[in-house]
C-alpha cells in the first residue's frame, strides 16, 4: 500500500476497513490493483478512508479483475494437469513392478 499513499496512518486504516477475504485478493493481485488505481488517480490522491476503501475493491470486483482471475486460475490448473496424470502414470507403472 505504500506505493499508493505515503501516509502510514491513513494506510492502517484503510486495511482496517478491508474484510480478510478481500485482503487476500489484494495481496494475490496487488500489482495489477496498484497499476490500475494509479493509473485513474495517481500516487497519494486527496481522499477519505472510505473512498480510497471502495475504489480498491472496485477495481477488485470489475469485470476484468474477474476475468483476470479466471484466466490465471484457467493457467493454474493446465499446469497442474499433466502434472497430476505423469504422476498417476508413474504410481502405476511402480504398482506393476511390484505385483
Amino acid at each position: 500500500m505504500t506505493s499508493l499513499f505515503n501516509n502510514e496512518s491513513f494506510i492502517e486504516n484503510v486495511m482496517k476497513s478491508i474484510n480478510d477475504e478481500y485482503k487476500f485478493i489484494i495481496n494475490k493481485f496487488f500489482e495489477n490493483i496498484k497499476k490500475e488505481f494509479i493509473n485513474k488517480h495517481g500516487f497519494n490522491p486527496n481522499m477519505n478512508v472510505e473512498t480510497a476503501v471502495n475504489e480498491i475493491i472496485s477495481s477488485i470486483d470489475s469485470p476484468a479483475a474477474r476475468l483476470q482471475a479466471l484466466f490465471k486460475r484457467k493457467q493454474q490448473q493446465d499446469a497442474i494437469i499433466p502434472e497430476l496424470i505423469v504422476k498417476q502414470d508413474e504410481e502405476r507403472k511402480q504398482d506393476a513392478i511390484n505385483t
